[in-house]
C-alpha cells in the first residue's frame, strides 16, 4: 500500500485528534456529574470553535462534533460525542446546550441518548433531549421561583414528564416545559399548616410546549393557601395562569384596581408573575354557618408578583340572619370585602344586621371597618 504525503499527513491530524478528545473524554466525560461531563464537551468545542451550522453537516468521525444556532434570543449549541454506525442508520450520544437570553443569564443542559440517524442526516422519529437536572429561575424579585424538572438517567436515556428539547436536521424545534411554580413563603403557606415552617411552602406545577422562552403562558394548579397576616382565611385557586412573557398576558387579563401605579404606561405586556382569574375566600370561623361550616365566596383577579399579592374582593349575601351566631346573638353579613395591594392590606369592611337579645324581632344594622 503507497501512502502519499498528503495522506499520511491526514492520518496523523486524525490520530492527534483523537488522542486529544479522548483525553479530554477520558478526564471529563466519564465523570459521575453528567453535567460535568456535558459542560466539558461544550468548553472543547467552544475553544476549537468546532460547530457547525446543522446536524447534516457534523461530521460523526470527528468527535466531540457539533453545531450552534441563534433562535429567539437563545444560543443553542448541540453536540455529539458517542456515535455508533449500524448498517440502517447511526446511533448518536448527545448533549444539547441553550444559553438564556441576558436577563436570565443562565445555561440549561440536556441530553439524550440513541438518538437514530439516517445515512443521509435525517433524525428517524423524535428526538428528545432531557433537562439534566431541577433549575430554579427566580422571579418577581424573588417571590415566584420556576424551577424546570430535569433527572436525565445518564445510564438508560429514559425520562418521563420533563423538561425537554426537541430537535430536527436543522436544529431545535421547541421545549417542553415541565415545571413548579413555588410562591415565598414571606407571602403565604399552605393551608392547615402554621406557615412557620419552609416545608410549607406553595408550590404550583404545569406542563406546556413552547417555541420562544420570552414567551410562557401556562395554565397552573395550586394548592389552598392562606396570605401571611390574614389569619384563617383561606384562598382556594380554581383558575391561575403562570404569566413568563414579554409578548403577551394571559387571556382577559386584569390588572386590580387602583394597580396602574406599579405598571409602566404602554408596557402592561412585560408584566410578569402568577394571574389567578378565579379563586374562592373562605372567610374566619367567626363567620361560619353553624359548627365547620365555613363560609366561602368566589373572587377574581389576584395578581402575585413582584409587588406581591394585590387584588380586590368582595362579595353580597354571605351570610343570612338565620344562619349566623355571634356568641348566642344571630347576625347577618350582607357584604364583605377587602383590597390587598403590593403584600399591604389597604382595607376591608363587613356589614350587615344583628338581632338583639332581649327581642327576636329587633335588628339593628352593623358596620364593620378595617
Amino acid at each position: 500500500m503507497y501512502l502519499t504525503r498528503q495522506s499520511l499527513l491526514r492520518i496523523l491530524l486524525l490520530f492527534s485528534f483523537i488522542f486529544v478528545s479522548q483525553h479530554i473524554l477520558s478526564q471529563n466525560l466519564l465523570a459521575e456529574d453528567a453535567r460535568q461531563r456535558a459542560v466539558a464537551v461544550f468548553d472543547h468545542l467552544d475553544t476549537q470553535n468546532a460547530y457547525r451550522d446543522s446536524l447534516n453537516r457534523v461530521d460523526m468521525n470527528m468527535l466531540p462534533s457539533g453545531y450552534s444556532q441563534s433562535i429567539n434570543n437563545m444560543q443553542v449549541s448541540f453536540a455529539v460525542y458517542e456515535a455508533e454506525f449500524f448498517p440502517e442508520y447511526t446511533s448518536i450520544s448527545a448533549f444539547l446546550r441553550i444559553v438564556m437570553p441576558a436577563k436570565e443569564n443562565r445555561e440549561l443542559f440536556f441530553a439524550a441518548k440513541d438518538i437514530k440517524l439516517s445515512h443521509d442526516g435525517d433524525i428517524i422519529g423524535d428526538a428528545k433531549l432531557t433537562l439534566l437536572s431541577d433549575i430554579e429561575i427566580p422571579i418577581s424579585g424573588g417571590n415566584v421561583i420556576l424551577r424546570l424538572k430535569g433527572d436525565f438517567n445518564k445510564k438508560t436515556g429514559v425520562t418521563s414528564d420533563l423538561t425537554y428539547a426537541s430537535i430536527d436536521c436543522k436544529g431545535l424545534k421547541g421545549l417542553g416545559i415541565s415545571a413548579e411554580v413555588e410562591l415565598s413563603n414571606k407571602l403565604c403557606y399552605k393551608a392547615g399548616t402554621t406557615g412557620d415552617s419552609t416545608q410549607h411552602k406553595v408550590i404550583g406545577k404545569f406542563q406546556t410546549e413552547i417555541e420562544n422562552w420570552n414567551d410562557i403562558v401556562a395554565q397552573v394548579s395550586f394548592p389552598s393557601f392562606c396570605i401571611k397576616g390574614l389569619k384563617d382565611f383561606i384562598w382556594t385557586v380554581e383558575d391561575a395562569v403562570f404569566d413568563f412573557s414579554d409578548l403577551k398576558n394571559a387571556q382577559n387579563f386584569t390588572f386590580p384596581e387602583g394597580y396602574d401605579q406599579y405598571l409602566i404606561p404602554g408596557n402592561e405586556m412585560l408584566w410578569q408573575g402568577v394571574y389567578v382569574r378565579n379563586l374562592a375566600v373562605t372567610l374566619p370561623p367567626q363567620f361560619s354557618k353553624g359548627e365547620d361550616k365555613r363560609v366561602s365566596f368566589s373572587a377574581h383577579d389576584m395578581i402575585i408578583d413582584d409587588n406581591g399579592i394585590s387584588g380586590t374582593f368582595g362579595a353580597h349575601n354571605i351570610l343570612s340572619i338565620n344562619e349566623g351566631n355571634a356568641s348566642g346573638w344571630a347576625f347577618s353579613v350582607d357584604y364583605f370585602g377587602l383590597k390587598l395591594m403590593a403584600n399591604t392590606l389597604e382595607g376591608a369592611e363587613f356589614n350587615g344586621m344583628i338581632g338583639l337579645p332581649v327581642s327576636e324581632r329587633t335588628n339593628l344594622k352593623y358596620n364593620g371597618l378595617i
